[in-house]
């Protein structure tokens, strides 16, 4: 589990708390912002071709079990309120 503090546009501060667990081929993404705007979730293969994208009107809770069809490494890109983060998950 990772918290991840930053500033939106007009300042304001927004906390993510982000969780990311691998079963296998499956990767269970967890993101909880203090920020209510429209979140955006990608992740991207290690080629940088988009495998999934989502998209949720009203951040807070987000919550997906996202399947990965192979072994590798895969970024993690979260977008909310002009704000972005990458993070990592490999699947062994």
């Amino acid at each position: 589990k990772k918290e991840i503090k930053c500033e939106g546009p007009a300042k304001e501060k927004v906390t993510l708390n982000l969780n990311i667990s691998i079963n296998k081929t499956t990767a269970k993404v967890e993101i909880e912002s203090s920020s209510k705007e429209q979140m955006n979730v990608s992740i991207l293969d290690e080629n940088g071709k988009q495998v999934f994208y989502d998209s949720q009107k009203i951040g807070g809770k987000y919550t997906k079990e996202i399947p990965l069809e192979k072994k590798g490494t895969y970024f993690l890109n979260f977008i909310q309120n002009k704000t972005s983060k990458m993070e990592t998950i490999i699947v062994e």
